[in-house]
């Protein structure tokens, strides 16, 4: 009986499928059937970890995306144990640099590609959340203003807003806008809306 082939992708242990498999196990013929890459979607136990250690010294410039799962918001997952899981460019951040200095310390992207699911460890660093919120803001990931699914006003509310204070009431205002008064406040002092000019 003929000894029979290994899955084409690097690692994997498991035999070849006989069928239309092109070389790799069903799984991985599944994964490229459903994703258009053997190794993309949700990944076998201890695949992530392997991946992660192949890719630590990576030190290419772009972007190095995740090959895995993601969350809703684009972010990488990674999980180690079953039932256990995290972000995939945290793990790989205490992976490179050490593990966080501070529990209010961020994993931060230099290339505003989080979302996009980069964890290339170049691009990664631990920094203050007010270091990582400026990054978002350069650039241009922040939810902020109208982006934000909860929001009552645009830019231009507020514009009409800040016309307005000191020729009626606050309180007549926020009823105009269909805001609480405390809002109106805040655009006056600009605790909220601030960047809106």
């Amino acid at each position: 009986m003929a000894k029979r082939k290994s899955c084409a992708v690097s690692g994997c242990t498991r035999s070849m499928d006989r069928g239309t498999g092109r070389g790799y196990c069903s799984a991985h013929y599944q994964r490229l059937r459903t994703h258009g890459d053997p190794l993309a979607g949700w990944a076998f136990k201890g695949e992530h970890l392997k991946w992660m250690e192949d890719h630590l010294n990576h030190d290419g410039d772009d972007c190095l995306i995740w090959p895995f799962g993601r969350d809703s918001y684009g972010y990488a997952r990674v999980s180690a144990k079953p039932g256990e899981s995290g972000l995939a460019h945290v793990r790989m951040c205490e992976a490179v640099h050490g593990p966080r200095p501070e529990p209010k310390y961020d994993s931060c992207h230099s290339c505003g590609n989080g979302k996009g699911g980069c964890v290339n460890p170049r691009h990664l660093r631990w920094d203050t959340r007010a270091a990582n919120q400026a990054d978002r803001l350069i650039h241009g990931t922040m939810t902020r203003g109208r982006d934000i699914y909860t929001a009552k006003l645009t830019e231009d509310d507020v514009r009409s807003i800040r016309r307005m204070l000191g020729t009626m009431p606050k309180c007549k205002i926020a009823e105009k806008f269909g805001v609480v008064t405390t809002t109106v406040g805040n655009i006056e002092r600009g605790t909220t809306w601030s960047w809106v000019k």
